[in-house]
């Protein structure tokens, strides 16, 4: 059975957010409604533009954001951003890694392509050993709420992508998938000067390879975000996220493995800086709780580093 508490934390999560959301937007119109009565103009939301304090001080593309989720990536159109990111996932005689060099390019202001090259330097399951070229992706990410208030930015992305078996399926431990995967996911996100607020939902779709089916997953994540310092052209911030992924069964030979699939809820810090051109992320992941089926390697400590580079 899937434990539910850290499903039910996330719902709860976006709830709160939401609401904070929504009132933040019933005073604004109160103040707009007030401010017209006085002057006999009335404000729209076009005449508003955030200042540039703290989080904002920044174009969006450097704006801080949290480090592992699957959303994020909005730019300016033409704007091109070069990202390496970097993680290792240890436990008990099991060990993961991945080094991915990606490309993101703004096609119009709302609407971003993103290319992923993943390459798995080393990993080990007690006594196999593999490395090699993953599964290589595409994404797409289409900001279809966005809303800007002179201390706060509101918006919500919707995404897909798609991975291409490129990876080795017959690698013990595999390399990829063996066939295409699907994700479609939601994003929401809320920035003030000094605080980021950010939840994702997404599920992974797989298809079958031969007489195998790698489990779908369900991916839920949440975090908040503080501003710690904005000297001149830089941003610094940290993280607490919290990341969780329910993995259905892989299917062999139509029949359920019962050494597959399960639940693992995590907690991520992590720390950003940026500047005009560069952003550098950090954070070290820890499990919080870990419900997986039959035997199978658990997770102990994650570490996940991120460089990115903006081109004008």
């Amino acid at each position: 059975m899937l434990k539910t508490t850290p499903i039910f934390l996330f719902f709860l999560f976006l709830a709160v957010f939401y609401n904070n959301i929504t009132a933040g937007g019933t005073n604004k119109a109160k103040t707009e409604k007030k401010e017209a009565d006085n002057t006999g103009t009335e404000k729209t939301e076009a005449d508003t533009e955030t200042e540039k304090i703290g989080n904002f001080s920044l174009p969006e593309s450097q704006q801080p954001f949290p480090l592992t989720f699957f959303s994020g990536n909005i730019i300016a159109k033409g704007k091109i951003q070069f990202f390496l990111f970097a993680d290792a996932i240890t436990g008990r005689k099991y060990y993961k890694s991945d080094i991915v060099p990606g490309f993101l390019y703004g096609i119009t202001n709302s609407f971003s392509v993103f290319l992923n090259v993943p390459i798995a330097p080393k990993n080990k399951d007690h006594f196999h050993k593999s490395s090699g070229l993953e599964d290589i992706f595409i994404q797409l990410e289409y900001a279809f709420y966005s809303k800007a208030k002179k201390d706060s930015s509101t918006q919500a992305t919707i995404v897909g992508n798609i991975a291409f078996p490129t990876g080795s399926f017959t690698k013990n431990p595999r390399t990829g998938f063996g066939s295409i995967n699907f994700l479609t996911g939601l994003s929401l996100t809320h920035t003030t000067f000094y605080w980021i607020y950010a939840a994702d939902l997404g599920l992974v779709l797989t298809t079958k390879h031969k007489n195998f089916k790698v489990g779908n997953q369900l991916i839920y994540q949440a975090a908040i975000g503080r501003n710690l310092y904005t000297p001149p052209g830089w941003i610094i911030a940290t993280f607490a996220e919290f990341a969780g992924v329910y993995s259905w069964k892989d299917i062999v030979n139509n029949r359920k493995d019962p050494n597959s699939g399960g639940n693992i809820f995590s907690i991520l810090p992590s720390f950003w800086i940026s500047s005009e051109h560069l952003v550098l992320q950090f954070g070290i992941g820890l499990p919080i709780t870990q419900h997986l089926f039959g035997k199978q390697p658990k997770p102990r400590i994650s570490y996940n580093v991120k460089f990115g580079w903006t081109f004008e």
